[in-house]
């Protein structure tokens, strides 16, 4: 993967929307990019989650792409079990495939 369209995409979508840059990174693991959303599950924020999430979802729809696995991950706090991060998971090819339509798009 070269430039990373998809976070770039991402990280304008978090800049418009005031939301720190910290909450979404990118990994490689094994066979798979994992896109993690995280720090972002609290009640005061929630919905800017639940927007993020779908804005993503609608990006790669756009490119028709192949769906991704999501997993959520949760924490047992002081104030009750809440969100603490949501995983989307794709494989390489297909994110990198993803990554250069959306660059081609964006040519």
């Amino acid at each position: 993967m070269k430039e990373n369209y998809i976070k770039k995409i991402i990280d304008v979508y978090l800049y418009q929307k005031k939301i720190n840059s910290e909450v979404v990174y990118i990994e490689k693991l094994g066979n798979s990019i994992i896109i993690h959303i995280t720090k972002l599950f609290s009640s005061q924020n929630f919905m800017q989650a639940i927007d993020l999430i779908q804005y993503i979802n609608n990006i790669i729809n756009q490119v028709n792409e192949k769906t991704y696995h999501m997993q959520t991950i949760y924490a047992d706090t002081d104030k009750g079990v809440v969100v603490d991060e949501i995983m989307l998971e794709f494989d390489i090819k297909d994110f990198n495939r993803t990554n250069q339509k959306i660059a081609d798009i964006l040519r």
